[in-house]
């Protein structure tokens, strides 16, 4: 019994302390360094996994051809359902650490084949698919807002 405490405490300890460094990571942007340091960025995922403090907006677009290159915009709204922090989040693959085109470009890939084969299944036949991200700067009128002052295209991939 005296061990299971011992466990218990130490566990509700260490919680505790990570916690408290994952709130001070989301407070001060001070990153300790060490071995606390996977535990403190899992724990900080947790407490904010879509806060970010860039400058840009990003969306992902999606464009399908036909056989006679007629371009039909692709929405994605139904392949990534959710709020927009964590829709955005999961198309612009921020999981990863490294975002070149290295290594998002196989599982951008393997999106679109899966993209292509459900639209196929709805009757949408397309030849090809172009992929980009857009990026715009923030305003405090909205997400949209910043569009205006200009919007630069981030070309991804174009499959097959």
């Amino acid at each position: 019994m005296q061990q299971h405490r011992f466990f218990t405490d130490a566990l509700l300890l260490s919680y505790l302390v990570v916690t408290a460094a994952a709130f001070t990571v989301t407070m001060t942007d001070w990153m300790p360094s060490g071995f606390l340091q996977a535990p403190i960025r899992y724990s900080y995922g947790m407490m904010a996994p879509y806060q970010g403090a860039s400058q840009y907006n990003r969306e992902l677009q999606l464009v399908g051809y036909d056989d006679k290159g007629t371009a039909t915009p692709i929405p994605l709204d139904s392949y990534f359902p959710g709020l927009r922090g964590e829709k955005n989040s999961r198309q612009l693959l921020d999981q990863f650490i490294d975002l070149s085109i290295e290594n998002t470009g196989p599982v951008y890939r393997s999106f679109l084949e899966q993209i292509r084969d459900h639209e196929h299944a709805q009757g949408r036949t397309y030849a090809s698919f172009q992929l980009w991200k857009e990026r715009w700067p923030t305003d405090a009128r909205g997400y949209r807002a910043g569009r205006e002052r200009g919007v630069e295209r981030i070309f991804l991939l174009r499959f097959p």
